[in-house]
């Protein structure tokens, strides 16, 4: 995949989730805009269009808690 826009992030830090919860401990992370929770499993590319985000997902809980957080810089 090929993005011609300069100084964009190539990292997020530190990802880290509070104990004992899906939430994220955002002290350590930069360039963090949102993160969004997701299924079991994945399908595709993410496709960002008209301002949007999308992902294929299935509403599936997942088996191991913390393996499908998605964080977008």
């Amino acid at each position: 995949m090929y993005a011609p826009a300069k100084g964009l992030p190539d990292n997020l830090g530190k990802v880290e989730f509070k104990a004992g919860t899906e939430e994220l401990d955002a002290k350590g992370i930069k360039n963090l805009r949102w993160a969004a929770k997701l299924g079991s499993q994945s399908y595709g590319n993410v496709t960002v269009a008209n301002g949007k985000v999308f992902v294929g997902t299935n509403n599936e809980t997942r088996a191991t808690p913390n393996m499908s957080v998605t964080a977008v810089s």
